[in-house]
């Protein structure tokens, strides 16, 4: 689904096997004794909760950052 500028993951899974399948055709057409397989993706089926892995993490993007005692106050408290 689309959601204004932004996509989600599905949406973008979903490009990343087009452009897969697109990168490898070439390869394959090349590959004379490869057999081929046929292969069917139910883009519109959920099959399960796509959990935010990142809404459950702390980090900083600069290791120096975690000298301070202000950010190590902060990881605390999202500990807790």
């Amino acid at each position: 689904m689309r959601t204004g500028n932004s996509f989600d993951r599905r949406t973008i899974l979903k490009g990343a096997v087009v452009t897969s399948a697109a990168v490898a055709l070439p390869w394959r057409v090349r590959a004379e004794a490869a057999p081929l397989v046929s292969i069917r993706i139910e883009t519109g089926q959920v099959t399960g909760p796509l959990p935010h892995v990142w809404e459950e993490c702390a980090g900083s993007d600069r290791a120096a950052i975690t000298l301070r005692e202000s950010w190590r106050k902060d990881l605390d408290r999202w500990r807790k």
